[in-house]
């Protein structure tokens, strides 16, 4: 078996058999490498690893360049793991122990403190991430609610959207906090290609702004940001005031809007399906010593 990196397989369809088993990803690679061109996470890096044995790809983990901020303010360079999968013919024969230690040896050599990755504790995966010495590092706090029918109002629709104006909103909403924060209105342009961010899907105020998805009977908060308590009631009260049975978020990490929430009679789960792993790659790396009580996320950070 070889391990190749992404950027250096001869032929990257190969992948597709192996994403759409693992991940029901309908893997296209000028697809993927239109959004790895100008995604900053992905575009300096080698994409990923692949197994591949008699020239057949039986096993991938992907790797990304995250950029965190620290407690000190500071930018906090990490490794990020997406993608990890095993051909079903090969499994239980080491090939994702032996892609996430190749993983780990980049991030080493671009001398990271940290990897990261997203999973969920009921996975099978789960039990291999703590063997390889990753542990939970934050619980997913997630809100819900049953909405009673108030009839469709009206909502102004957006023409295009002011990312320039998110961006200030957002940056100033993630003032004093670390994690996953270390965003520009380029970085958002890029979420809103990669994402498929319609101006419909974004409502913005003075002091907030909030991005969702409209399915069936239900609104999925994708990312919720406002500066005062007052700004999140409004924009939470501007979702309820649609035809939709049932308002979610996810990921709930602001201690302002998790109490808007509850004043507001949602329902809030302190752990959601996904769970955020880290794995400390020097012996003196601390998560909560780097990164302290501040930190943040919202599903747009999901990788």
């Amino acid at each position: 078996m070889k391990i190749i990196p992404y950027r250096e397989l001869p032929t990257k369809e190969d992948l597709l058999p192996l994403m759409c088993i693992a991940f029901n990803w309908p893997f296209v690679p000028e697809k993927f490498e239109e959004i790895a061109s100008i995604d900053p996470r992905l575009k300096n890096s080698p994409i990923g690893f692949a197994a591949v044995e008699n020239g057949k790809i039986v096993g991938f983990v992907g790797v990304m360049d995250l950029k965190t901020r620290n407690i000190k303010g500071e930018i906090e360079p990490a490794g990020g793991v997406w993608g990890v999968a095993t051909f079903p013919s090969h499994v239980r024969k080491g090939i994702a122990t032996s892609l996430l230690k190749k993983s780990h040896e980049y991030f080493n050599q671009k001398g990271y403190k940290f990897a990261f990755l997203f999973t969920a504790s009921s996975m099978i995966a789960y039990n291999l991430y703590k063997k390889l010495g990753y542990k939970k590092a934050k619980e997913l706090p997630s809100a819900y609610k049953l909405i009673k029918r108030k009839g469709k109002k009206a909502r102004k629709r957006n023409r295009k959207i002011n990312w320039k104006r998110i961006s200030e909103i957002y940056n100033k909403f993630v003032e004093n906090k670390t994690g996953f924060v270390v965003r520009d209105e380029k970085y958002f342009k890029m979420l809103e290609k990669r994402e498929k961010i319609k101006p419909e899907m974004v409502l913005i105020k003075k002091d907030g702004y909030v991005i969702f998805r409209e399915k069936e009977e239900a609104i999925s908060i994708v990312e919720i940001a406002a500066n005062t308590s007052k700004e999140a009631e409004s924009l939470i009260h501007s979702l309820e005031e649609t035809e939709k049975a049932v308002i979610h978020d996810g990921f709930v990490f602001d201690e302002r809007i998790l109490k808007t929430y509850k004043s507001l009679g949602y329902s809030i789960c302190k752990r959601s399906y996904y769970l955020l792993m880290v794995k400390p790659l020097t012996k003196n790396a601390s998560f909560n010593e780097t990164y302290g009580k501040s930190f943040h996320l919202t599903l747009l950070d999901l990788f």
